[in-house]
């Protein structure tokens, strides 16, 4: 069985969800980074799945906003958040709600794919 149909067999039977899309590859090298937002998609869950070696920790820490509550200064829109960070290790999932923004931790290091932050990502519905 392969990685979509275990994730569609996973989300039919805990978020009744019956659609997975394919993955793509997303490769965080030195420098690279990926800033908190949400993607703008017609889904309700997206999913992570970590290729990241573990000889690293602090390379592919994953963050996630869990709520986020806008105020008002002054005329200026002000929003503070509470946020969770995590380190997926090897062969790791995480599936969140579309609505929670995410993001990755800048990678430092090598600008080899090998020793970067490497996750396949995809959306469930």
């Amino acid at each position: 069985m392969n990685l979509v149909e275990r994730l569609r067999a996973w989300a039919d039977r805990v978020l009744g969800a019956s659609h997975v899309s394919a993955p793509q590859v997303r490769i965080y090298v030195d420098g690279c980074w990926r800033g908190l937002a949400r993607d703008d998609i017609d889904a309700r869950w997206h999913y992570m799945l970590s290729l990241t070696r573990n000889s690293s920790p602090k390379v592919g820490k994953v963050k996630l906003l869990l709520e986020s509550t806008p105020e008002r200064n002054n005329n200026l829109i002000v929003s503070a958040g509470r946020f969770v960070t995590m380190r997926l290790a090897f062969n790791q999932l995480l599936v969140h709600n579309i609505d929670k923004s995410h993001g990755v931790n800048a990678v430092k290091g090598s600008m080899s794919p090998l020793d970067g932050a490497l996750f396949l990502e995809g959306y469930i519905w």
